[in-house]
């Protein structure tokens, strides 16, 4: 018996106030892809300035409807992707906490900063992670990601972002 997979991001086109953002330089702004995305129906994505952008969001588990009871005894793998595409001279972050109760971390997925050099190729790349067997506990999932251009030009140079998930494998054998 499986769950309906749903990303667990609220609002992850960042048009609301779910997302917690962050402004460096001249902030976060929406526009056409840079290159042709894998997913045919992206139409935009985000891309950070001359300064550190990041957005973040805290996900509670339970208020998503994943008893404490659920999370402590099956431990469903938590899965969180981000999309990137290189542009000039830019950098991505991406940081992903499980969480107690207390917003103690569990365990986290921080892979350090990724440097792209200008010559890099505007092919989308992802970045993907696996939470499994990280004991009981976790009550929330933390989710931030950014980045900025490296040469510091005012404007919109800095790294293009889309399609940020959070989802949990909730299929049980019966």
């Amino acid at each position: 018996m499986c769950k309906k997979r749903r990303n667990l991001i609220k609002n992850p086109r960042g048009e609301g106030e779910q997302m917690l953002i962050r402004n460096g330089g001249d902030g976060w702004r929406v526009e056409k892809p840079i290159a042709l995305h894998p997913n045919a129906e992206v139409q935009t994505n985000f891309v950070t300035s001359f300064r550190m952008c990041t957005k973040s969001q805290l996900i509670d588990l339970v208020n998503e409807g994943y008893s404490q009871a659920f999370m402590d005894e099956v431990q469903p793998h938590i899965k969180v992707s981000d999309w990137y595409a290189p542009r000039c001279n830019c950098e991505y972050n991406m940081s992903v906490k499980l969480l107690h109760s207390n917003k103690r971390i569990i365990e986290e997925f921080t892979p350090g900063t990724i440097h792209l050099p200008e010559q890099e190729n505007r092919r989308w790349k992802q970045m993907i992670h696996v939470f499994k067997d990280y004991g009981p506990g976790v009550r929330y999932v933390y989710f931030e990601h950014g980045g900025k251009d490296s040469v510091f030009w005012a404007g919109w140079y800095g790294i293009p972002t889309q399609s940020d998930t959070v989802d949990l494998k909730t299929c049980i054998l019966i």
